[in-house]
């Protein structure tokens, strides 16, 4: 029975549960040209995503968007800075659309990396 919990390979783990399923679940992930051109262009930027049933962000520079396996996703390069020790920078990432509830648009590495280095700093959070 343990087995059948496991999450599919790259997705995120969902509850087989009918309480949290999302409206996403209901559409149709079929792309037409017309559809792909209603997507958000970020080439050039770095985006921090929020997703559901996810307490950490996910960072990418030049995202773009792509079909995986009748998926939407948006794919990009983990930036350097976007995670405390670095471990990640460089490598690719992908995230379902589906699952995305918000994110933070910085218009370039520069900005990013400026957003990180506020982020960083002892006085930040500290109410003073």
């Amino acid at each position: 029975m343990l087995a059948s919990l496991s999450p599919p390979p790259g997705d995120v783990y969902r509850y087989p549960t009918e309480r949290c399923t999302n409206i996403h679940d209901n559409l149709s992930i079929a792309m037409t040209n017309a559809d792909a051109s209603k997507l958000p262009n970020f080439s050039g930027k770095v985006l921090s995503i929020s997703t559901m049933d996810d307490e950490s962000s996910h960072d990418m520079a030049d995202p773009r968007f792509e079909m995986q396996a009748d998926r939407l996703f948006i794919v990009g390069t983990s930036p350097d800075g976007s995670s405390e020790s670095n471990w990640c920078a460089g490598a690719k990432l992908a995230v379902a659309w589906d699952r995305v509830t918000d994110y933070y648009i910085f218009d370039s590495t520069d900005h990013y990396a400026s957003a990180i280095a506020i982020s960083r700093r002892p006085d930040v959070g500290s109410g003073d």
